[in-house]
Formats: C-alpha cells, structure tokens, sequence
C-alpha cells in the first residue's frame, strides 16, 4: 500500500470513529436493563431456564428472517437512495408485516410443538405466541431499517431500546416476586416486537399505498441467503449446543455471550454513522472502506476490554455459583465478539457499494465450519470448545469479507440499489 492510500486508510478511519454517542448511551440504558432481568431469570428459572430461553429466542429470529422474505434489508438500501419515497416504503413494509404474520401463524404451530414439547400446555400456547409475533417483529425492522438508513440515531436507539427495557422490567418484577414460570418467561418475549412498531412508527411518515412490494420480494430473497447465513454464524452455535451440551450449560454460555457482546452498540453506531454515505458514494476506494472496517473493530474494542476483565469476576456474584470459573470463555468469545464486529462492518461496506451477489458467501463459509466443527469440539471441550469453534469462524467470514472488498472495489463494479 502506497503512502497516499495509507493517508486515506487513516481519514477514513478517523471519520468512522466518531460514532453518534447518543445511539450508545440510549443503547446501553436497554442492555443495563435486559441484562439486569437476565439476573432474576437465571435466579428464578435457573441456568437451564435460561437455556431454554435462548433456543426459542434464536428461533424466532430465524422465523422472522423466513418469512420477512428479506423485505427490511431491501427497504433499508432503498431508504439510504437519494430522493427516496418513504412513505411509500413505510407501506412496503407494513405489508410485508401483514404477509409475514399469515406465514407465521401457519409454521408456528407446528414450531411450538417441537419447542415446547418438553413444556407442554402453557408453554407450548408460550411459544406459538412468540413465533405469531414474528410477523410484527418483521414490520418493526422495516420500520427501524428506514430510521437507520435516515441517520435517525436518537430515534433507532429509542425504538429499540424501550421494548426490551418493557420486557426485562416486567420479567424481572414477576421473578422477584416468586411469579414467573418458565412458560410467563417465553410469552414475555412477544412484547417487544409490539412495542417496536408501536414506538418507532411515531418518527416515521404515514404509510402510503401504491408502492410496489413485488420489486422488494424480488430484491429482498435475493439477500436472503446473506441474511440467513449471517444469522447463522451469530446464533446456530446456540441450537446446536442443546443437545451437545445441556440446557445448564447453554445457560451459562448464552449469559457470557450477552455480556461479552455489549460493546456491539458501538459497532452498530459506527456502521449506522458511514453506511448511508457509503451508499451515496461513487468512488470510494479501498483505502477509505478498509479504514471504515478497522475503525468498527477499534470503536468495538475500546469498550470490550474492561467487560472481559471485569466479567468473571462478577458473573458468580451476579447470576451464581453455576457461572464461576469462566474466566477462559470470557476472554474466547471476547475475541470472537472483535472479529463479528468486522464482519458485520465488511457485510454492510459491501452492501453499501452496490456489491450483494457474492456477499453472503463468507458467511456460508462460516457457518458451515460451525455445523462441520461443532458436534466434534463442544462433547469433548465443552462451550469453551464451542466459543473457540465462534473464534475460527468468524475469522473464516472477516477474512471472506476482506478479500471480497480487495477484489470488487478496484474493478468499481457498482450496481442498483433501488429495487424500485
């Protein structure tokens, strides 16, 4: 690298490090407070509780990226376009709400099934409860997608910060007063969708009919696969780990990745700060997206050194017995949370400059050495195997990431990104 794309490399680095303080400080208020209601769960429910959690968590996430078709990744590029029609969009995306809870009513009976076997009863009603919220949740992600494609900080922060402090205040409420069961636990979970949309539609213009959502389903299966692999890579450790290693122990782990995984407010506001510019640029260089990229991953890691040193020291006094001695699985996926905080940045650079054909390939990589490694490393090494098995793939995708950039950038291939 010449001395000029070095000059550019730290320019772009210096601009992307000014992440909007407001998007963290309103962000962190939420996580204090979920992860003060993760508290009182593990107290309540226990480790294995909380393990279970995590599986119907994880499901309805994938839930909501199925039947969303993809729409809120398609809406959000569209939203970042110069001379946008957001009304128009905010109608795309209520439809697409409405299409993805018909969906959703139609898998989640069978999913509740599956899910709360174990439970039965009220915990199965628990749980096709959540899965019908998906449907929601898919239109309050549209709704936050145009707010960040719009610079909105302070309002994305709020929209998405409020239904979760909702959700963990009342959770942690009724455990300490000795009145959640682990069915109440689930259902609490469909809340915070209903409150995302209810919160975010107040910054956001009324919903215009005549926009066509054909374009956005097109576009938006298009990125689909980009957006299941990425999921993917983030979550699949914590299905797989059910049967590998027990609901306790998928307890304690998903409580250490919770934590070790709150710097990514930083990563979110960094990428929320260049991503719209990126959009609109038209001759960015390597140097400058490369700088973008690093600058995310040192925003991440200022914030991530003191959870790793602080965290085994509180987490047995926090959340118990169960979660001493994990000294080793923080400092393994506080490495792994640095390396997705690049790949997450490497995902939304591609993206930005028009580049989304090829761009869910790294994270298939990923998540193929997850399914591959995983069954053979987490019966013999427990979930610090499994965090180190995170480590390796999500180095696999930031290397994908890096490459991709390294060979698309220079040959400016830049596409549509307005599906309209």
């Amino acid at each position: 690298m010449n001395t000029s794309h070095k000059v550019t490399l730290v320019r772009g680095y210096l601009r992307a490090i000014r992440s909007p303080s407001e998007y963290v400080t309103i962000t962190y208020a939420g996580v204090a407070a979920s992860l003060l209601g993760s508290v009182f769960v593990v107290r309540a429910l226990g480790a294995g509780g909380r393990g279970v959690l995590a599986v119907v968590v994880v499901s309805a996430s994938y839930l909501t990226l199925v039947t969303g078709l993809g729409v809120p990744l398609s809406v959000r590029l569209s939203a970042a376009g110069s001379g946008s029609d957001l009304p128009g969009l905010m109608g795309v995306v209520k439809r697409s709400g409405l299409l993805a809870t018909l969906l959703c009513a139609a898998v989640g009976l069978p999913l509740a099934f599956f899910l709360g076997q174990d439970l039965r009863g009220a915990g199965q009603v628990a749980v096709f409860l959540v899965m019908l919220s998906c449907g929601l949740a898919v239109m309050g992600i549209g709704n936050t997608q145009i707010l960040a494609a719009s610079g909105r900080q302070r309002e994305l922060a709020i929209s998405r910060t409020i239904p979760s402090v909702a959700v963990a205040v009342t959770t942690g409420i009724l455990a300490v007063l000795g009145l959640l069961p682990l069915a109440l636990a689930i259902a609490l979970l469909a809340i915070r969708p209903v409150l995302e949309v209810i919160i975010s539609k107040r910054w956001l213009p009324h919903p215009r009919s005549g926009s066509a959502m054909g374009p956005h389903i097109r576009s938006g299966i298009g990125l689909l696969p980009l957006q299941l692999a990425e999921s993917s890579v983030g979550r699949l450790d914590q299905l797989m780990l059910l049967p590998l290693v027990g609901a306790a122990e998928l307890g304690v782990y998903a409580v250490v990745v919770s934590i070790v995984t709150l710097p990514f407010a930083f990563t979110q506001a960094s990428i929320n700060k260049w991503f719209g510019s990126s959009v609109r640029e038209t001759d960015a260089s390597l140097a400058s997206l490369l700088g973008k990229l690093l600058a995310t991953i040192a925003i991440t890691a200022v914030p991530l050194l003191p959870v790793v040193v602080l965290a085994p020291l509180l987490l047995p006094v926090v959340f118990g017995n169960d979660f001493e001695g994990q000294m080793t699985l923080v400092m393994v996926l506080g490495l792994a949370t640095l390396l997705l905080s690049g790949c997450f940045a490497g995902n939304y650079l591609l993206l930005a400059i028009g580049s989304t054909r090829m761009t869910f390939l790294p994270w298939v990589m990923g998540t193929a050495a997850t399914i591959i490694s995983l069954p053979i490393v987490a019966p013999q090494f427990g979930i610090v195997g499994a965090a180190w098995v995170s480590v390796a793939s999500y180095a696999i995708v930031l290397g994908g990431f890096v490459a991709l950039l390294r060979i698309v950038v220079p040959r400016h291939r830049k596409v549509s990104r307005d599906p309209c």
